[in-house]
């Protein structure tokens, strides 16, 4: 393990210890979104949505990672103003991070149940994103018709994994049903997302990623009808996902994954610079709050 690789993911600790209290407060923000709604404010575009995606790009950049999207015939504008059900492959923890970053719209996510006993996962779920069980059945069921409710109401689309897990190994694993039951159900057309090398970048089994570069691939929108045979919608995205994700494997060149990460090494060390002593600061506020608070209690 480099000490730049070190470096990189302990400002990224400092980042996120930071700016999640933080991100805590702007939960009420949520109401105003109703009123900038109905004045034509799309979502991804909404305070909340853009905070978010500028803390996981900035999440990113300190750990040395770049993204870039590549777009296959693709209306971004159409991603934004439509509800979709997004299907990316999955091979890495850093999927969400990526998404977040990058992914037009702000869509919200279906996410482990036991996620939501960290302060992460809590956030998650005060943010309108949905815990799911996986393990109990009907409950996974309701957790789709609520998301599917979130959908129609809200007209955020909504981010399933269609694997289930992470593949190791970044091959495309066979698909779970769960999200083509929401979209057949709700004639919601889907749109498959190719993420090309995070599991290169942070394997399973790694404790820290390393620096590198991540392709956002964006496929053709698959136009869904109401009540479609799951089967059979499952079986083509599968088939587009699997044989795109092979092409792009053959062609990508030997330079492919190498740019330069943002500010190099100096980036989280000016940040560490300045967030450390920050950090014991706001900590301070924060103690200090804490227990003028509970005077009022005792």
């Amino acid at each position: 393990m480099g000490v730049q690789v070190v470096i990189r993911f302990t400002a990224f600790v400092v980042w996120w210890l930071l700016t999640l209290p933080v991100m805590y407060l702007f939960i009420v923000l949520r109401p105003i979104h109703i009123l900038l709604r109905r004045l034509g404010v799309p979502n991804g575009r909404l305070p909340i949505d853009i905070m978010v995606q500028y803390q996981n790009k900035f999440s990113l950049a300190l750990v040395g990672i770049t993204t870039s999207i590549v777009n296959h015939g693709v209306n971004e504008e159409e991603i934004v103003r439509t509800t979709l059900v997004v299907m990316p492959n999955h091979s890495s923890s850093l999927d969400p991070f990526i998404l977040a970053s990058s992914l037009p719209g702000a869509p919200k996510y279906l996410f482990k149940k036991e996620l939501i006993y960290n302060p992460i996962g809590l956030l998650l779920y005060f943010y309108g994103h949905e815990p799911i069980n996986r393990k109990n059945r009907e409950s996974a069921i309701r957790s789709i018709d609520r998301i599917a409710k979130k959908m129609k109401q809200y007209g955020r689309s909504v981010v399933i994994f269609p694997e289930g897990t992470r593949s190791s190994d970044g091959s495309i694993l066979p698909f779970k049903k769960g999200g083509f039951h929401l979209a057949s159900q709700s004639g919601t057309s889907i749109i498959p997302i190719l993420l090309m090398r995070p599991h290169e970048l942070f394997p399973p089994k790694a404790k820290i990623p390393r620096p590198g570069h991540i392709e956002i691939h964006l496929l053709p929108i698959h136009r869904v009808r109401e009540n479609e045979d799951v089967n059979e919608l499952l079986e083509k995205v599968h088939q587009k996902m699997q044989t795109t994700h092979q092409i792009l494997l053959k062609n990508r060149s030997s330079e492919s994954g190498q740019a330069a990460a943002f500010g190099g090494i100096w980036f989280p060390v000016a940040f560490l610079v300045v967030g450390v002593p920050l950090l014991y600061y706001v900590f301070g506020l924060w103690q200090s709050l804490f227990l003028y608070l509970l005077s009022f209690v005792v």
